[in-house]
């Protein structure tokens, strides 16, 4: 049984340079993989320096999102490795040798259950409950899109109800793509993640996916792990309607292939989904102006 880490890094070598520091001597990870998402920066050769038997640095030809960058990853475990299980860390996450024990013992044990992880703290070890979710449905998609819909109706994510198996665990839907622990086979059965999908929406991607192969997802109450959240796609699209177009983009996608809809109401929330787009533009214009009022007073 062998067990790999994944790390997708885009012009943040120094963020993934601390984790690749903190797990390098975790004697349950057999091997570390950093994928090169193809950065612009001086990434790819700052983070070869860590290139030996244990730790693998590739480089992707160009930068195909985040889904696309872990499948590199995963397929290289398997093909090149013959690894069994794999760790999807984002660069900004620490967790323990504890953590990794627990979930790949609990997916080797239980054959019905396909991915596994913890509890999510921030840099302040405080509890944060986005780490899991219920899969939303096509209608929630379009509201999740929409600043002003979110808080007309409370929502920041759809909330979930807690399946709890006993006081250590609890089946969830949806997991989040910041830190969990996977079978690779089973992963490799569901199609992997969809390349299609540059970023937002592959985990309720993968959630659809695993249902339909009658594979669950489990959360493991009694461990847990930091997400910083230092690595933003904020740092790359500093602009919300930016960063609205690539979220609209994905939704779509999701609409169009994974929620069984008549033509007319895909093509309805399509258009919604377009309608967010101009909310975002004048949200921006709304900040900008107050911003530029502040500086000239």
């Amino acid at each position: 049984m062998k067990v790999a880490c994944i790390i997708v890094n885009y012009n943040d070598f120094k963020t993934t340079e601390i984790l690749v520091n903190h797990i390098s001597n975790y004697q349950t990870i057999d091997n570390i993989i950093i994928v090169d998402n193809c950065s612009t920066n001086e990434s790819f050769k700052r983070l070869s320096k860590f290139e030996s038997d244990k730790i693998k640095v590739l480089r992707a030809n160009m930068n195909n999102g985040y889904g696309a960058g872990n499948n590199i990853g995963l397929l290289y475990s398997k093909e090149k490795l013959n690894c069994d299980y794999a760790i999807i860390a984002n660069p900004d996450v620490l967790f323990s040798e504890n953590f990794v024990l627990k979930c790949v013992d609990f997916l080797v044990y239980t054959p019905d259950v396909g991915i596994v992880t913890g509890v999510m703290l921030n840099g302040n070890s405080e509890v944060e409950q986005q780490n899991v979710w219920s899969l939303p449905s096509a209608c929630w998609e379009v509201f999740d899109a929409s600043s002003i819909l979110k808080r007309l109706f409370s929502f920041s994510k759809q909330v979930r109800t807690n399946v709890l198996v006993d006081s250590e665990l609890e089946y969830v839907d949806v997991v989040s793509g910041s830190l969990f622990v996977l079978d690779i086979n089973k992963f490799l059965e569901i199609g992997l993640f969809d390349e299609e999908v540059f970023l937002y929406g592959e985990e309720n991607i993968i959630a659809i996916k695993m249902k339909r192969f009658k594979y669950k997802s489990v959360r493991i109450l009694s461990i847990n792990y930091n997400h910083f959240h230092s690595t933003s796609i904020t740092k790359e699209y500093s602009k919300m309607f930016s960063r609205r177009k690539l979220m609209v983009r994905s939704k779509k996608i999701i609409l169009r292939k994974y929620h069984k809809l008549k033509k007319w109401k895909l093509i309805i929330l399509q258009l919604l989904l377009d309608l967010t787009l101009i909310e975002a533009a004048l949200i921006e214009i709304i900040r900008n102006f107050k911003n530029k009022k502040i500086e000239i007073d």
